[in-house]
Formats: structure tokens, C-alpha cells, sequence
């Protein structure tokens, strides 16, 4: 009965990313000039490089939709930054923005974001040194600003005296540009979070380096933004050098024993694959009209009760409903999901498959790739920067013992952080309301040690919430 339930919710799974991936739009409207620089950093977009899928809706269709999305806000209490691009948020808020275009060696062109300093300030710290902030699977740089002020940490760092960087993985929203290929082309959606790794950070990293004159940086993941570290340290160990410290939350790497709804994706990842090949032109669930005006439809607050999606979300990162805000739920749903690459999923139901955290394994032609049959197992012991590893026992995807056999095998390892909230998620790390009592303290600490090099002591933790008596907190804990 287990069997047959597991392939229902797989195939419904994968119809409900059929049915998500017959959508078109544009990238940004025409009369948009701020959203065209962020995107591209001019003033036209290219009919080449409009947000297209393998099936297309027609345009009045699309824009029918993206009218009644529009009445849908305008009737509603809504947040005002659901509806804002990544740097108008930063703007809104009273913080300086800047957008950036960084092209990778193989040409894809990624918009990045920067805080310079925080408000009222007239620039960044010089003791410290750059941060650089890299979303999960399926969003965006938005993660880091859309909770607001009071709770985002792109906000808090940069009120904190950092110069801090936001990063776009290629083929989201904000990074849809290639020198060569159009978002049309199979080509260009070619990729995985391996390519991510090999060529989107190392060409990041280096932009931020030459643009602020500093030697190295710090360097914060969540989710996929760690699993990209991990494969470009394994795969471009120089990097090391330039990493003054990395933070990981919610770190993905070994994720045999992930509890999310997604781990049904893994049996049948072949067939997936050969599946979304046939069906797409590479890209899934990204943001149009019509997935926008679903998820207002179904998960916006403002416009529905959320008890449905927030039961499925549940289901995919763990139970939380009561550290989301919602008005932090609005925005979520406003920018999300971001596009990706169905090869991405892919490659995670993989490694979970598998139980190793490896290269992309192409089947049939791993020994023309490879030399080997199998592919190769990323290199941890080539990671010889600084890591701190936070983690939550109810987070669905980066489950306790996964990231507790993956620490260990780090060479350098200052701190594994377990967070002291017994519901605490897989998004709560970017959206939870105290996120800074229960996280964001001991995270200081942690970048305050990267900048200082002194020895992070980790007898003394910060991450409580003392007006929340109710709480059971668990000892912090050292490997």
C-alpha cells in the first residue's frame, strides 16, 4: 500500500509540474526601465530572451491573466512587497541598492544584487568584509529582503556595517541572459547545480572581489547555496583562498534520510528525466502569470485562508506556520518560484538515490564523461576553508543526522549550530519571525570570528528567546 501511495503522489507531483510548465511571459514589461537594468543591465529586452516554456499560452491569454493577478492585489490587503522587484524592495525600505551584471566562462549572464551599507549609514565597515548571500532551489535573491527590516538578514547585515552581496543562480528570474543561447533553447536550461558551482559562483566571488578591492569574502548559503559551495570548492579548490568563512543553513549535501514529500521524485528520477526531456524545453516553474495568480489564489493570506498551503508546505520543508508572518507569506508567494532547471531536481533525486553526494550521473555515457561508470563523489576534503553548519530538527530537507554525518567530514569545521526551536523549518531560516533571537546572534558571532580570525567560542550562545518561556531548548552541541 506504501508503494502504491508513494507512486500516486509522484505522479500527481509530476503532473502538477506538467501542467505548471505550459506558461510564457515576459521577463519584465516594456515600460519598465529598473526592471530591464536588473535583468540585463539595458534598456530593451530581446524577443530571445522573453520567459518561455516548451508549451506557451498565448500573449492576450497571458495577459488576461496577468490583469486579473493585478485586481486581485489591488482588492486586497496585500504586501506591498510581493509585488516589488529585489532592489525596489531594498529601496522601499530605505536601504541603497545597486544591480549588477556578471557574465560566467560559459557565458550565462547573472544579475546580482548589493546592499552597500545600511540605513543612515554612509558606508559599509572597513573591518569587515564582504558578505555574500546565495538562495536555495526555486528563488531568488529576494529571499534575503522580502521578510522586511526587522527580520531579513540582507537587511540586518548591512545595518550591522557589511557590504553584503545577494546572488542569482543562472535561469531564475533575475539571471535570464546568455551570450549566446536564448531561454527558448534546450541549451540554455542545460545545467545542474553542478554548473552552478563550477562556473556562477567562482565568477561571482571574483566580481565581488575586484569591485570592493578585498582579498577574500564571507560567504552565506541556504539550502542549494550551500550544495553550490560544496561543488565549487571540490571542484575549484583555489577558491578556498578567496572564502574567509562559509555559514551554511539548512546545508544539502547527504540527503538519504530527507522526510520532504520530494523524496518520492527519487525512484523514478531516470524516467523523470527522460520524461521533462520529452515534454519541456528544460525549465520549470518559473514565475508567470499563471503560477503567480495560482499561488495568490491558493496561498496568499490576504486573498484566502492559508491552512491548505501551508499543509502542503508542511509537507515539503516541515510544519511551521506559526514563525512565517503573514505578511512574509504574501511576499514569498509573490516571488516564488523563481525558475530552474529540471535538471536540478533531477540531480537531487540522485543523491538521494544514491545516499552519496556526487556528480550528475548521465547513465549510459558517465564512461565517455567520467572514464568511469559511476560518477564521481564531490571532494569535501578539498573544502579547507572555515564552515560553520546551522541546522533544525523539523526541517523536512536538511535532516538532523544528514547534516550531522556531513560535518565530520569537513576540514575545517568551527561550529555546528543546532537551532533552539523544536518546529523550526526548512524556510524558517530566511522568513522566521524570530529568526534573529533564535539564529541570527550565534551568526554574528560566526562572521565576527571570520573577520577578527580569532578562535568562535561555542560555550556561549546567544539564540534565545526569553520571552517565549514556553519553549523547550535543547543544549547547543560541538562535534
Amino acid at each position: 500500500m506504501k508503494a502504491i501511495i508513494s507512486i500516486g503522489v509522484t505522479w500527481a507531483a509530476i503532473a502538477g509540474v506538467l501542467l505548471a510548465l505550459q506558461i510564457s511571459d515576459l521577463e519584465c514589461t516594456n515600460d519598465d526601465e529598473e526592471c530591464q537594468n536588473i535583468i540585463k543591465g539595458d534598456d530593451n529586452i530581446d524577443d530571445d530572451q522573453q520567459q518561455t516554456s516548451y508549451f506557451s499560452l498565448p500573449k492576450d491569454i497571458n495577459k488576461a491573466i496577468s490583469e486579473y493577478s493585478e485586481r486581485l492585489f489591488v482588492n486586497s490587503n496585500y504586501n506591498q512587497d510581493a509585488r516589488l522587484n529585489t532592489l525596489q524592495i531594498i529601496r522601499r525600505h530605505g536601504y541603497p541598492a545597486e544591480s549588477h551584471i556578471v557574465e560566467t566562462e560559459d557565458g550565462y549572464l547573472l544579475g546580482i544584487h548589493r546592499i552597500p551599507h545600511g540605513r543612515g549609514q554612509r558606508q559599509s565597515d572597513p573591518s569587515k568584509r564582504p558578505v555574500f548571500l546565495q538562495h536555495g532551489v526555486l528563488t531568488s535573491s529576494a529571499d534575503w529582503v522580502m521578510a522586511g527590516p526587522n527580520i531579513s538578514l540582507g537587511f540586518l547585515l548591512a545595518d550591522k556595517g557589511y557590504d553584503v552581496w545577494l546572488g542569482n543562480i543562472r535561469g531564475n528570474t533575475y539571471s535570464r541572459g546568455h551570450i549566446k543561447y536564448s531561454t527558448k533553447q534546450k541549451r540554455f536550461w542545460d545545467f545542474s547545480f553542478h554548473e552552478m558551482g563550477l562556473y556562477d559562483l567562482p565568477a561571482v566571488i571574483d566580481f565581488i572581489l575586484l569591485k570592493t578591492g578585498q582579498d577574500c569574502l564571507s560567504y552565506i548559503g541556504h539550502s542549494m547555496g550551500t550544495t553550490m559551495f560544496y561543488a565549487m570548492m571540490s571542484l575549484r579548490p583555489e577558491f578556498n583562498r578567496k572564502i574567509a568563512g562559509q555559514i551554511s543553513l539548512a546545508p544539502i549535501a547527504y540527503v538519504s534520510r530527507m522526510t520532504s514529500i520530494v523524496r518520492y521524485l527519487s525512484p523514478v528520477s531516470a524516467e523523470l528525466e527522460v520524461l521533462l526531456k520529452y515534454f519541456t524545453n528544460g525549465e520549470i516553474l518559473s514565475h508567470t502569470p499563471l503560477v503567480n495568480t495560482a499561488l495568490k489564489l491558493t496561498c496568499d493570506p490576504y486573498i484566502v485562508h492559508p491552512g491548505l498551503c501551508q499543509y502542503f508546505m508542511g509537507l515539503l520543508f516541515g510544519s511551521d506556520p506559526l514563525q512565517m508572518k503573514k505578511s512574509v507569506l504574501s511576499a514569498f508567494m509573490g516571488h516564488n518560484p523563481a525558475g530552474v532547471s529540471f535538471r536540478v531536481l533531477v540531480h537531487y533525486g540522485q543523491l538521494i538515490k544514491s545516499r552519496k553526494f556526487r556528480q550528475y550521473d548521465y547513465g549510459k555515457v558517465n564512461s565517455d564523461r567520467y572514464n568511469a561508470t559511476e560518477p564521481p563523489e564531490y571532494n569535501i576534503s578539498a573544502v579547507s576553508t572555515k564552515v560553520a553548519l546551522f541546522y533544525s530538527t523539523n526541517d523536512a530537507l536538511s535532516v538532523e543526522q544528514d547534516v550531522k554525518d556531513f560535518y565530520p567530514r569537513l576540514p575545517n569545521p568551527i561550529g555546528l549550530f543546532r537551532v533552539n526551536y523544536s518546529t523550526f523549518n526548512h524556510l524558517d531560516f530566511i522568513v522566521a519571525k524570530d529568526a534573529r533571537p533564535l539564529l541570527y546572534e550565534d551568526l554574528l558571532d560566526v562572521l565576527a570570528a571570520f573577520d577578527s580570525g580569532d578562535t568562535l567560542d561555542v560555550t556561549n550562545r546567544k539564540s534565545v528567546i526569553p520571552e517565549r518561556p514556553e519553549l523547550i531548548y535543547e543544549q547547543y552541541e560541538h562535534i
